[in-house]
This record gives structure tokens, sequence and C-alpha cells, in this order.
């Protein structure tokens, strides 16, 4: 395996269990196919905060690092917004009488010790026989019977 894969691998363990990670020191080429491989992953926030206080992290060039940290903080404050507007929505849902069990997504951030970290791209229902019409109903048209535009 090679090094940045091992360093990658590191910093998501140190990033799941909210531990300080060791430095691996990665020159800043490593460091930037390092953040790619987490942007491809979709961890990139969990990574670059895991990561931000190495010193050979800090080498990276200014402007790719400001770049990053960026791309970060908007993928995390994304996921925070989402994450309030399907709470919202569920509590909405439960207001109306439909049950569901939320699976993976949401469930499975809420482990991290910074659930914001860790994007995800949906989250899973699994509805009672015999709901889904009631849940298609809701989900397109709302509480109002009006065609939802989102």
């Amino acid at each position: 395996m090679r090094k940045i894969h091992q360093a990658f691998l590191a910093l998501l363990r140190s990033g799941i269990r909210g531990e300080k990670p060791e430095d691996p020191a990665l020159s800043p080429d490593a460091w930037e196919e390092l953040l790619r491989l987490a942007f491809d992953q979709q961890i990139l926030p969990l990574i670059f905060d895991t990561a931000c206080s190495l010193p050979s992290f800090r080498q990276m060039d200014r402007g790719i690092y400001r770049k990053q940290r960026e791309l970060s903080v908007k993928i995390a404050v994304r996921e925070m917004v989402q994450t309030n507007e399907f709470l919202s929505l569920y509590a909405a849902a439960q207001k109306e009488g439909l049950r569901a069990m939320v699976l993976k997504g949401i469930v499975c951030r809420s482990l991290y010790p910074q659930p914001c970290l860790r994007p995800s791209m949906d989250e899973d229902l699994l509805i009672p026989e015999g709901e889904m019409e009631a849940w298609h109903r809701f989900l397109t048209f709302g509480r109002d019977g009006r065609a939802q535009l989102s």
C-alpha cells in the first residue's frame, strides 16, 4: 500500500475516533493527492479537519490550502442545512401520521464526533408496507396538496 493510502486511512481513523493523528510527513504534492482522494470519497471535510493541525499539511501551497479549506467548509455547511431540512421534513411527516425508519445517512453520521464533517448524499427510509402511496403524496405534494418545486 502506498504511503499516501496509509496516511489517508490513518487520518480517517483519527477523524472517526476524534483523535489527534500522527503527522505522516507527506510532501505538499502528496497532500494535494490525498485531498483529491478525500474529495472523491466524499469525506474531504473530515480529512481536512483532521489534518489541518499537522506541520507537513501546513507546508502546502497557501492558495491550495485556502481553496481546500473553503471547499471543506462549503460541504460541511451544506450538510448541516440538508440535515436540518431532512429533520424538518421528517417531523412534518410524523405530524401527518406517516411512519418510517431512517437508515444509514443521518444515523451513521451521528456516530462521528463532528457529524457535519461526514456528508451523505441521501437519506434512506424504510417505509411500512401499505404506506408508500401516502409518503409519495406527502413528498410530492406536501400538506397543502400543491406540487413541490424542489
